[in-house]
C-alpha cells in the first residue's frame, strides 16, 4: 500500500507540473512531455526488473553461505522489495499514460486547427510568391529600367489589392533541377510536423540589417548601365516616368511590326493574333508570342490615345486610359477583340463615341508620313 501511495503521489506531482508548464495553448508540449515521462518510467521499470533478476542470480551463484549465512537472504529480500515497488507503481503508470491519451483526444481539434492555419498561411505565401514575381516584372522592373526607385513593398500591397494572386499554388514550382518540392508536396509535408509550440513568428526579413540599402543595391543591378543612384518616386508618378516612356520605346523598337496598321485594324489583328505571332520569329513559343503581341498592342493603343488627349490612370496592378467620362481598360479591351462576338462595327461605334479617327496609325509618327 505504501508503494502504491508513493506511485500515485509521484504521478500527480509530475502531471500537475507538466500541465502547469505546458498549458492548453501548448498542447503539443504537454503531449510530448507526458509521452516522454511515461516511456522513461517504463524503461525504469524494465531496467529495475532486469537488475533485480540479475542481482538475484548473481547472489545465488557467487555468495558463499558458509562465510555469509545471512548475506544471500538479505540481498534476496531487497530484490523482492524492489520488484514489489515496481509492480505496485505500474497501475499508476497506466493511469498516467491514460491521462496523456485523454489530453491528445481533447486537444486534437486545437492541434489540427493550428496545422490548418499553418497550411493556409503557406498557401497564401505561395500564391503571393507568384504574384510578387509578376509584380516585379510588370511594375518594378520597367521603372527601375528607367532609373527610378518606386516603393516596392507599398506597391506590392496595391498590386494584390487590384490584381490579386494570379496563379494557383499547385501551378507554382521552383526549378526542379534543384530538387525543389511543389506547393502541394510542401502542404502534404506540413501534416507530418510534430506537434508543439510555434516558433518565432517574426518575418524572415527581420534577420537582415539595412534592408533599404540592400533593396537599392539589388535594384541597381536592373538599372541602365552606368547608373550610380536611383531616383525615388511615388507610384503616382510611374505613369509619366515609366509607363508612357516604355510604351514609346517598345513601339519604336518594334516599329516594323506595326507598319501599315491603324487603330481601326485592331479587332482584325487581335482575332488573328496566332498568325500575327510569326513576326516574333519562328523559334518563339506561341504563348510567348501572344503575350509579346498583346504587350505591343497595349503600348500602341496607349500611345495613340495619349496623343489624342487621353491620360493614364495607373497604380501597381491597375491601368486605365481616361478622357472626360470615358474609360478604357486596354488589356480587357484587347481580350474582347479576340472574341468572335466583337465585330469591326462594334469597334467603329466605340471609336465614334470616343471621337477617335480609325485611320490613326498604331506605329510611330514617321510611318504616317511614309504612308
Amino acid at each position: 500500500e505504501s508503494a502504491v501511495a508513493f506511485g500515485e503521489k509521484s504521478m500527480k506531482i509530475w502531471r500537475k507540473r507538466i500541465t502547469s508548464v505546458s498549458g492548453r495553448d501548448n498542447a503539443g508540449s504537454a503531449v510530448f512531455a507526458h509521452t516522454l515521462l511515461a516511456m522513461s518510467l517504463l524503461a525504469g521499470y524494465v531496467v529495475l526488473g532486469m537488475g533485480t533478476a540479475g542481482l538475484l542470480a548473481y547472489t545465488g551463484l557467487h555468495t558463499d553461505p558458509a562465510r555469509s549465512p545471512y548475506h544471500r537472504l538479505l540481498v534476496q529480500v531487497c530484490g523482492i522489495a524492489c520488484a514489489v515497488v515496481s509492480a505496485s507503481t505500474y497501475p499508476a503508470w497506466r493511469r498516467f499514460v491514460a491521462t496523456g491519451s485523454k489530453l491528445v483526444r481533447q486537444d486534437q481539434p486545437c492541434l489540427f486547427e493550428r496545422m490548418d492555419k499553418v497550411a493556409s498561411l503557406f498557401e497564401q505565401h505561395a500564391r503571393n510568391q507568384g504574384a510578387f514575381t509578376e509584380y516585379l516584372y510588370r511594375e518594378v522592373r520597367p521603372a527601375v529600367g528607367r532609373g527610378y526607385h518606386p516603393p516596392v513593398i507599398e506597391g506590392f500591397d496595391a498590386f494584390l489589392a487590384f490584381a490579386g494572386p494570379r496563379r494557383q499554388p499547385e501551378e507554382i514550382r521552383e526549378d526542379p533541377e534543384q530538387g525543389s518540392l511543389s506547393v502541394a508536396e510542401r502542404l502534404a509535408a506540413i501534416q507530418d510536423l510534430p506537434p508543439g509550440p510555434c516558433g518565432d513568428p517574426s518575418p524572415a526579413i527581420s534577420l537582415l540589417d539595412n534592408v533599404p540599402e540592400l533593396e537599392t543595391r539589388l535594384l541597381l543591378l536592373e538599372a541602365p548601365s552606368g547608373t550610380e543612384e536611383l531616383r525615388s518616386i511615388p507610384w503616382t508618378q510611374a505613369a509619366s516616368c515609366s509607363v508612357l516612356p516604355n510604351w514609346h520605346v517598345l513601339c519604336r523598337l518594334h516599329a516594323f511590326k506595326l507598319y501599315n496598321l491603324t487603330l481601326g485594324d485592331l479587332p482584325r489583328t487581335m482575332a488573328n493574333l496566332d498568325s500575327y505571332g510569326v513576326v516574333w520569329g519562328p523559334d518563339v513559343d506561341a504563348d510567348v508570342a501572344r503575350e509579346c503581341s498583346k504587350s505591343l498592342f497595349t503600348a500602341a493603343l496607349g500611345r495613340v490615345l495619349t496623343r489624342e488627349g487621353w491620360y493614364i490612370d495607373h497604380a501597381p496592378g491597375y491601368l486605365r486610359l481616361r478622357c472626360l467620362n470615358h474609360e478604357i481598360d486596354p488589356a480587357r479591351l484587347l481580350d474582347e477583340m479576340a472574341s468572335p462576338e466583337f465585330t469591326p462595327e462594334t469597334w467603329h461605334e466605340m471609336l465614334s463615341r470616343w471621337d477617335l479617327d480609325p485611320t490613326l496609325p498604331l506605329g510611330p509618327r514617321y510611318q504616317a508620313a511614309q504612308m
